[in-house]
């Protein structure tokens, strides 16, 4: 498992292998398995140093990158490896899902290969909120335990309508829910083809990424889950932005745990720069996990 082979308590003096005829600390071959196995996860990059046993996924914003969650990254080492998820169709070629129902799908089957048991840490931000809450709600229904979801500057995704048709269909058996969610999906891919969103493999740069962001902003706008979690959610709201103001009713339905919304210093972006950026990370590392 890549929890018990990556975050060792093991020093490097107490531990050593012998590869090639030399001995290699722990340590080392921890962090050589791990950059092989990242290797083969096209969508997940780590962004820090962090040798720690807990694991923190942020899911990428709606342009896809992952370069805005650096300073963050630095700020939570000493507590979490961050790992960041980027999306698929920023590479050449690349393509991304065929809707967000798909993504949060690929999304999490790549989080399992590297973590594959123990708590897991789920992040957004902006865009990326709705699916970094789709992720930690199946990750509870497959049966793992989510210590905490951190939606960054969130809006509020689940509004009255959706939260309205959300109870409506909640008694509903699971096979008529995976119609209305299918249903969904192929709205969303024909307001994609309409818009004439789709990625094709000629696609470059700037214009790639502008498809990417625009696949995002739909995303917003279409329900994947139909069912709220268990885990903690945690939403820190820049002082500044420029969002719509959530309100904590509105947060505190999604969840059977507890929903906390915290102003952070900074707008939308500086909220994950400094100096913002050490008060943001505080805050996530002192709220309390699910235990």
């Amino acid at each position: 498992m890549m929890n018990e082979k990556v975050n060792h308590e093991t020093t490097a003096s107490q531990t050593t292998l012998a590869i090639g005829g030399k001995k290699i600390s722990r340590e080392l071959e921890d962090e050589i398995f791990e950059k092989r196995l990242l290797r083969k996860l096209d969508c997940i990059e780590k962004l820090n140093n962090g040798r720690n046993k807990k694991n923190f996924f942020i899911v990428h914003p709606n342009h896809g990158m992952l370069y805005q969650y650096k300073e963050l990254a630095a700020a939570l080492e000493k507590e979490f490896n961050v790992y960041g998820i980027l999306a698929r169709g920023l590479k050449p070629g690349g393509k991304m899902p065929e809707d967000p129902e798909r993504m949060a799908g690929d999304y999490l089957e790549q989080i399992l290969k590297l973590q594959k048991s123990g708590t897991y840490f789920v992040a957004g931000f902006c865009g990326g909120n709705p699916v970094a809450y789709e992720i930690g709600r199946r990750l509870e229904k497959s049966g793992h335990k989510v210590g905490k979801i951190v939606l960054l500057d969130s809006h509020v995704f689940v509004t009255d309508l959706t939260w309205k048709y959300m109870r409506r269909v909640k008694l509903l058996p699971g096979f008529k829910k995976k119609k209305i969610i299918a249903r969904n999906m192929e709205f969303f891919q024909q307001e994609m083809r309409t818009g004439k969103y789709d990625l094709r493999d000629d696609d470059e740069g700037g214009f790639r990424k502008k498809k990417v962001e625009k696949y995002m902003d739909v995303l917003c706008r279409y329900v994947v889950s139909l069912d709220i979690v268990n885990a903690p959610l945690l939403v820190p709201q820049a002082i500044k932005t420029p969002r719509p103001v959530a309100t904590q009713e509105r947060f505190d339905r999604i969840t059977r745990s507890t929903a906390t919304l915290i102003k952070v210093p900074g707008t939308h972006d500086s909220m994950l720069e400094q100096p913002h950026v050490t008060i943001l990370a505080e805050v996530i590392i002192n709220y309390p996990e699910k235990v």
